[in-house]
């Protein structure tokens, strides 16, 4: 895990933000309080560190949603989840009394956190995608911000050397085709995709621990 926390000092928390890329490791806007990148830098390096053996499963995702990983940090996961220290007890970034929440990272950690010991959740792009002007917004990737960040994803593949690899979306079984990385497809949790999700998820989850135990 050291490995991967080396990649990630210097090919994600040192890259600026675009004006359609945010990097919330690296930078702060409005939404953020004072110190809201290093709680967030922070946050990663207690995911990544919480791990005593490299896990056996990979789940890829996308991208990090704006009420998710852009304020946690932490990839499919929100500051509710932190609160609740799933999958580690971490810190808020965001302004305002409430913490973010998000449904499909709510979704995601109602199947998987029985099992994340044994899991590594990572996106294939690691910055929050937005429309131009408007950083609360959401935006689908391009084809070419995949492709310029797959070095990263392959990296952390290539360290971990996981026995089985989910791509949660056709994005990021694309990607991970791309990168000659044979994945499982895994239905996205978000738009009415949660039940697919929950349900193929925890099937597929129960059916490799029942191997492996």
């Amino acid at each position: 895990m050291r490995e991967i926390l080396r990649l990630i000092e210097t090919d994600v928390f040192l890259v600026p933000s675009t004006d359609i890329l945010f990097n919330q490791y690296n930078d702060n806007d409005q939404n953020d309080i004072t110190n809201g990148s290093e709680i967030r830098k922070d946050n990663l390096r207690r995911y990544i560190q919480s791990f005593r053996t490299p896990p056996s499963i990979v789940l890829v995702g996308e991208a990090p949603g704006f009420h998710g990983c852009r304020f946690s940090g932490v990839p499919f996961t929100d500051e509710r989840n932190l609160l609740d220290g799933i999958p580690i007890i971490g810190e808020k970034s965001s302004v305002g009394p409430e913490r973010k929440k998000e449904r499909s990272a709510g979704t995601v950690w109602s199947v998987l956190a029985q099992y994340r010991t044994q899991l590594f959740i990572w996106n294939c792009i690691p910055f929050h995608p937005h429309t131009p002007g408007d950083n609360s917004q959401n935006r689908t990737p391009t084809n070419i911000e995949f492709s310029n960040h797959k070095n990263i994803l392959r990296g952390i593949l290539r360290s971990l050397g996981p026995q089985h690899v989910f791509a949660v979306g056709k994005r990021a079984e694309t990607t991970l085709s791309n990168i000659n990385i044979k994945s499982d497809y895994i239905r996205h949790p978000a738009h009415g995709g949660d039940k697919i999700f929950k349900n193929t998820m925890s099937r597929r989850l129960n059916e490799i621990t029942q191997v492996h135990s």
